[in-house]
């Protein structure tokens, strides 16, 4: 049996859920240009991958560096979902805060996760219009209701 690569480098740690689809799932997000530098760039920093029962879609957990999905959601919503979560990655990277903080006015830190939130919906959706550009028009389908 051949184990599938990740078309990504370096690959990102899968640690939870069917090691194939996740396989598949990073490789149809990295087929996007935005995608993949999304991907290149938390497997970089040591951030892992796998799916769950959670709330939600999918979360960015910063202090263990790992990304859950939502085993509940459809292949295709985890496509968006995936390049959601990475977008979260980088705006940590670069300074935002992934936590609430007492030492910050709740006030600005609601509108900082906002904003957060709006650029990574913006994000996922670009990726999603990108693999449809490249014939997979299926992630921006499935990600349209819920934006």
């Amino acid at each position: 049996m051949t184990i599938k690569e990740q078309k990504i480098s370096p690959q990102i740690k899968i640690d939870g859920g069917n090691y194939e689809m996740l396989t598949d799932l990073i490789n149809d997000v990295a087929a996007s240009p935005t995608g993949k530098a999304l991907l290149e760039q938390a497997a970089a920093q040591g951030y892992s991958l796998s799916t769950d029962s959670i709330d939600g879609m999918g979360h960015c957990h910063a202090k263990n560096k790992r990304i859950v999905l939502s085993n509940k959601c459809s292949y295709d919503k985890m496509v968006s979902s995936l390049a959601h979560e990475a977008r979260h990655v980088e705006q940590i990277s670069k300074g935002a805060e992934p936590y609430y903080t007492p030492a910050v006015l709740l006030k600005d830190q609601l509108i900082e996760k906002r904003l957060m939130e709006a650029d990574a919906v913006a994000v996922s959706l670009m990726v999603c219009q990108e693999l449809k550009e490249r014939g997979n028009p299926a992630p921006l389908q499935a990600a349209e209701p819920h934006y």
